[in-house]
């Protein structure tokens, strides 16, 4: 640990993918594909879950040069982008899927869907990407806000996607990203005692191994701010306002 805080390696995150660029919201496939291909020319490897948690409990032992590449909510739009990229790569990426609509449809959790409401991943298309080598984690059962929940009703959301998961899909269910990136206390508490060994955020303070912090990469017009996302001075220029921390590429009128 550093100053307290658990080293990883950088731990990116990804909503939806499109063919067509939603500015804001939506990355672009071909952006996308650049990003990957940047990485595997600059000799990342990405991780899959089991692979993370060994750097997360021995980061000494962790290549230097490594990422865990998740997307939370499982958009069909990932089968149809990301995975044929991931594929063509031979990359890994962690999605975080909602058990209870999956196979539905939904606007974007985190505001007004662009394009009205969007498909979700269905039960065949995970199954078939699990076979694949893509790697499936919870992202609750219902994507309620964890800190509004009581504690019976947190372990309620981590316990039963996880079950399901497991069920489904026979592969172990190790991680937890937090709905929103919202949580406390007692929502990590509830996360633990359900079984998980780490839990994802967004923009935490990143204390300790249930509250990791993730790095959002928004939709990019070039290649040129990816590279920071994978520094570790990352968090030292959001400090200072050069970083937008969720969607836009817009500097703000004021520092962070």
């Amino acid at each position: 640990m550093r100053d307290g805080k658990p080293r990883h390696p950088p731990i990116l995150i990804y909503h939806a993918t499109s063919d067509v660029e939603v500015p804001g919201r939506v990355s672009g496939r071909r952006m996308f594909e650049r990003q990957m291909r940047y990485l595997l020319e600059h000799g990342y490897k990405s991780l899959t879950p089991p692979q993370f948690l060994e750097a997360l409990d021995d980061p000494e032992a962790a290549s230097e040069k490594s990422v865990f590449i998740t997307f939370d909510d499982g958009y069909l739009d990932f089968y149809e982008n990301a995975f044929p990229v991931l594929a063509e790569l031979s990359m890994t990426a962690t999605v975080f899927v909602i058990t209870g609509v999956a196979g539905g449809k939904t606007g974007l959790w985190s505001g007004p869907a662009p394009h009205g409401i969007l498909p979700l991943l269905s039960w065949p298309q995970i199954e078939e990407m699990t076979r694949a080598g893509i790697s499936f984690e919870s992202h609750s059962h219902t994507h309620a806000e964890m800190s509004k929940l009581s504690p019976a009703e947190m372990a309620e959301e981590a316990g039963k996607s996880k079950r399901i998961l497991e069920e489904r899909l026979g592969t172990p269910v190790r991680l937890f990203a937090y709905p929103y990136g919202d949580f406390n206390e007692a929502a990590k508490k509830a996360v633990a005692e359900t079984g998980y060994e780490a839990g994802l955020a967004w923009a935490s303070r990143g204390l300790d191994r249930f509250e990791l912090r993730r790095r959002s990469v928004p939709p990019a017009r070039t290649l040129i701010p990816f590279p920071l996302r994978l520094s570790p001075a990352y968090y030292a220029f959001r400090s200072v306002g050069r970083i937008l921390p969720v969607h836009r590429w817009v500097r703000p009128s004021s520092a962070e």
